[in-house]
């Protein structure tokens, strides 16, 4: 959990995007309660954990094209992480 969150706040520094912190802020709620939710399923912490991991690969070879579609995977898993977790719709 505390790996993801700093995972998170570097890609956030590194970006140097002045609008994706305030979006990120407005959403934080949301964030840490999927977190907590979802964390307690082990298949997607593995897959979340794969995700990053595309998402790092990238970033070092300074490949944005190939971060660009690693993060969109990461977040293709994440929309299936709340079904699968079975988050109410009104908490989204």
């Amino acid at each position: 959990f505390e790996l993801d969150i700093q995972l998170h706040d570097m890609i956030l520094k590194a970006s140097k995007n002045r609008i994706l912190p305030v979006f990120l802020q407005s959403i934080n709620k949301l964030t840490v309660m999927m977190r907590e939710k979802t964390n307690s399923y082990p298949a997607i912490r593995t897959n979340t954990v794969k995700d990053h991991e595309g998402i790092l690969v990238a970033l070092q070879r300074r490949d944005p094209d190939g971060a660009a579609e690693a993060m969109r995977l990461h977040l293709s898993h994440v929309e299936d992480s709340f079904v699968a977790a079975d988050l109410p719709e009104e908490q989204v």
